[in-house]
């Protein structure tokens, strides 16, 4: 995921990603190789070959074939992927709502999240799958957001030095008129409403296994943690780093 974001952020064309969001919808090999550049090549194979290994799984230890569920979640992800860079090349600005209603999609959480389902569900459930064939989950959907909203707060001030102005915040200061510090309180407001329905999901009956929904609240958790003081996802030093050595390196005292 994390290379395909690479792709479309920093390496590809508009119509090498043209190119490679249709080669997904496809799903084909043959037109892949013969369409794509060389580097593209690549990585749809490895996309490729990992989704397939994970419907094979499922199809072997559960009975159930989700490649249909599968193909659905990554055609989702990868076109928010080819609908910022037609914003971005076309030089459309989306409001606020246009934007996060891609924005939560793009963060990866849903598709990244349906992997999770089927390596900890046991078994894996038709009602389930239902679910996350009709619409992406309410427990999901929120989580996403939030993230979304969270990476946005966190990364804003790195990305105005860039000159990437792809983000909540600018784009509400923009609509509305507002300063940065008005556009940040807005959407931490909103971050607290949906940090309510998140939890109202999470003892609401639901067709998920226990362990799955403590993941999905984990995620979330642990991604307000990282952009909390700033972009902890992309900065080699620093507040994460300290976080995460604290967890796994270093000794826990018992007195």
């Amino acid at each position: 995921m994390t290379m395909i974001d690479d792709a479309y952020d920093v390496y590809g064309t508009l119509e090498e990603l043209e190119l490679f969001t249709e080669a997904v919808h496809r799903w084909d090999i043959t037109y892949a190789m013969e369409k794509l550049p060389d580097y593209m090549k690549i990585l749809f194979l490895a996309h490729h070959n990992t989704v397939n290994e994970l419907v094979y799984e499922a199809l072997r230890d559960h009975g159930f074939n989700v490649m249909d569920c599968i193909k659905k979640y990554w055609g989702e992800y990868i076109e928010s992927y080819m609908i910022e860079a037609r914003r971005h090349y076309g030089g459309y600005t989306p409001t606020q709502e246009e934007y996060i209603e891609n924005g939560y999609i793009s963060i990866g959480i849903p598709v990244a999240m349906l992997h999770v389902y089927f390596a900890v569900a046991n078994p894996i459930t038709k009602e389930a799958l239902d679910c996350f064939q009709q619409q992406c989950p309410s427990l999901i959907r929120w989580s996403a957001t939030l993230s979304r909203y969270a990476d946005d707060l966190g990364t804003f001030s790195r990305e105005v030095e860039i000159g990437d102005l792809s983000n909540s915040v600018h784009f509400y200061m923009r609509e509305k008129g507002a300063s940065e510090e008005e556009a940040r309180k807005h959407i931490r407001f909103l971050m607290d409403g949906i940090w309510k329905k998140l939890n109202k999901n999470m003892i609401d009956c639901s067709p998920f296994c226990r362990s799955f929904m403590e993941i999905q609240l984990n995620l979330t958790r642990m991604i307000n943690r990282m952009y909390q003081h700033g972009d902890g996802h992309s900065s080699q030093k620093g507040d994460v780093e300290e976080l995460i050595t604290s967890i796994l390196a270093e000794p826990i005292p018992l007195d």
